[in-house]
């Protein structure tokens, strides 16, 4: 038995994706509850955000994931069971890379 044997699913975001809400993040997390599916994620129309979250049933194929797409290829893997969450949070979809961006999010009061 593994330190993880409990674990039964992981919630990633980033840290460069700031400004996701709670409210985004109780309901990811209870379309998993609802049917744990292996991949649940926010979505804005076509647009998916953060945070994602991974069910125990995929965590082996996280940890083989190619380094260079990391998460992204087991999302891909399972591309017909992800459950993606409609919610109205900009937050979720809002990625701070640049100088200009992170000026955008203080609403130019840098």
């Amino acid at each position: 038995e593994t330190a993880e044997s409990d674990i039964e699913a992981v919630l990633v975001t980033l840290v460069d994706v700031p400004l996701i809400t709670s409210s985004t993040i109780r309901q990811v997390v209870a379309a998993w509850e609802a049917a744990r599916p292996p991949v649940v994620r926010p979505a804005i129309g076509t647009r998916h955000g953060h945070p994602v979250l991974f069910d125990r049933a995929v965590f082996e194929e996280l940890r083989g994931a190619p380094l260079d797409e990391g998460a992204k290829s087991v999302v891909h893997a399972h591309a017909d069971r992800v459950v993606n969450v409609e919610v109205e949070d900009a937050g979720c979809l809002f990625d701070v890379d640049t100088p200009e961006d992170y000026d955008r999010m203080l609403g130019g009061r840098r």
